[in-house]
Parts: structure tokens; sequence; C-alpha cells
């Protein structure tokens, strides 16, 4: 099988779900016109009715045509293909939780769909995720680490997961997935500096000049003055939720692939990787609307509650069933 069609199949059969009687919106701005294509043949072929909408997005207000049809009441499945992230809109969160609606957002190329998170089965991941629900699930304090110096904390109210299984109406979430985050973070907690060693959505791929770099107090970013970021504190200017923290979190997918693709993130659901999510926190439990942008480093270490879930990019086998770690073994991610 070809691995973009196998890419798109995880997607459908294995993510979504589809089924024959499900009707399916397909909402893309307009580069993504060879995305859009393939889909709509897998589509084609599974006999699914679906009707596509290519639309311009700015990343900060849903327009009325888009907002309409991600609230009507005749697609009962949404796939949304944007550069810049819709997941933290008002509309596409009733869509989801008034509408009940399926949905999945993926923001890459078709090529980024060969290799990488996008080949992971979410049954997998859903087993390794209740694995760790048993220890970390209720976690108040986490605490990211990485290379550069990173080092950032804070509390939260519970851990929530991300496992990528869509199949019942309510669901939702990014594609690929495979994530842990805070949930509900207390922003006056969140203390420390961050270096993105590996990707910042928009700039890209960590290189001289493209990282992030900027202190964290009380949940409120600051400019290093020896470790200049001209790049990225140009990037988030005109934004001021951007200034602060609303997300921690890491990855859990152990399908390690790096794309030099600027638009999309999907270096945050791997397993090994922690990333720091500025801006917009109402998908997390916050009520700060507007952009959302992340960043991402590692290899990370992560302990939630005193508990080291992540060790210096490994996932900690104490904490798994054989099963999960059976399959973390396999991609050598596994920490003994």
């Amino acid at each position: 099988m070809n691995r973009t069609v196998e890419g798109i199949d995880n997607l459908l059969d294995n993510v979504l779900c589809i089924k024959k009687t499900d009707k399916v919106l397909i909402a893309s701005d307009p580069e993504r016109e060879e995305l859009v294509h393939e889909v709509s043949m897998h589509l084609d072929e599974k006999d699914i009715c679906y009707s596509v909408m290519s639309i311009d997005y700015d990343g900060k207000k849903i327009p009325a045509e888009l907002s309409e049809k991600l609230l009507d009441d005749e697609h009962n499945v949404v796939l949304l293909f944007f550069g810049k992230s819709i997941w933290h809109q008002k509309e596409r969160r009733d869509a989801k939780y008034v509408k009940m609606k399926r949905m999945a957002a993926y923001s890459g190329t078709l090529e980024m769909l060969e290799e990488g998170p996008a080949l992971a089965d979410p049954r997998y991941l859903e087993t390794l995720i209740e694995d760790l629900k048993k220890h970390i699930g209720e976690g108040t304090a986490i605490k990211l680490e990485g290379p550069e110096g990173t080092h950032i904390s804070g509390k939260c109210s519970s851990i929530g997961f991300e496992s990528g299984l869509y199949a019942k109406p309510g669901d939702g979430g990014n594609f690929p997935s495979g994530e842990a985050y805070s949930f509900n973070l207390i922003e006056n907690t969140v203390n420390g500096s961050v270096h993105s060693n590996i990707k910042v959505k928009h700039l890209g791929l960590s290189a001289l000049g493209d990282d992030a770099i900027f202190e964290v107090r009380q949940g409120k970013i600051f400019p290093v003055d020896d470790k200049p970021a001209e790049r990225f504190f140009s990037l988030i200017e005109n934004d001021e939720e951007l200034y602060h923290v609303g997300e921690l979190a890491f990855g859990l997918c152990p399908y390690d692939k790096v794309f030099d693709y600027p638009d999309s993130i999907q270096e945050e659901k791997i397993l090994g990787t922690a990333h720091v999510g500025l801006g917009s926190n109402i998908s997390f439990g916050g009520t700060r609307k507007g952009r959302h942008l992340d960043l991402v480093f590692g290899p990370a270490t992560v302990t939630v509650d005193g508990k080291r879930i992540i060790i210096d990019g490994k996932i900690n086998q104490e904490y798994l069933s054989e099963e999960s770690r059976k399959w973390v073994r396999a991609r050598d991610l596994l920490h003994v």
C-alpha cells in the first residue's frame, strides 16, 4: 500500500471510523487543494457522502460561511485542513460539543501523511494513555525540562489526554494525535525558561534566529536580554494573548519523524518531545481567546506530581502495561 494512502486511511478508518451513513464536510484553505483531492478520492471509493469548502482563514476570525457550515444540521463529520489553527475557536468547540460532530484538524501536507505520527494506530495510543491515567490522570503539578536550559513548571486541575480515537459523537482533536496536556493551567503558578530547539509553528525548524527563547514569570513571557529572539517576538507582537502560557504538554506517539514544514507542528505529538502552548486556552479549560501558538523542544524530561513519566526523551516503563511496553520498545523509545 502507498504510505500516503495508508495515512489517509488511518485518518478515515481508524481515527474517525467513517461509516456509509456519515455526511462529511471537508473545509480547507486554498493551498491544500491536492490534499483535499486525495481525501475526496478515498471518500468516493468508500461511497461516503461529502461536501468540500475552500476558504481563506486568517487564524483569528472564522468566516461566516464556514461558521454556518460548522454548525449546520447536515454534516456530522468535519475535516479541517488549515495552516492556521482553527481548533481553539468557539465555533469549532460548539460544532463538537453542542452539535456533537466528530472532528479532526490536520495542518500538514499530503507528503507528511507518508511517515511519522500520521501512521500510528490510535488504538495503541489509547492503551498507552489508559496505562498512564492510572498514575497521572489527576495530576496537578507538571514540570517540563529540556536542552538549552529549558525548564518550566506549573499547576493545573488535571492532565488531559488525546489518543486520536474520534469514533463517537462529540469526539475530535488534531491529527496526528497523541499527547498529554495540562487542563485548567493556573497561570500565576507557571514559571521557568524556554528555548525551543525543535520547532516553532510558522517559524519552522529550530535554527539560529528561528528559536523561541524567553523567560516565564507567573504565566507571562519575557525576552532574555543576552539571548535575543527577534523573529519569534515579531511573530507574536500584534497578539497580546500570545504573551501568556496557556498549555504545558508532552507527546506520546512513538513515531519520531520531524518535518521541514513551518505551518504544521506534528512534532508536538512525538514521544520524547514536550511543548509550550501560548495564547488561547479555551480548549484546555481556560477563558482566553484568540490565537494559539505551540513551540516544541526535546529530548524532554517530564515530571507529574513527582513521577518522572518521560526521562531524557524516553517513556518510563514503570507506568506501562506489557502491551504498551512492547509497542514502544519496538520503536526504541522505552526507558528501562
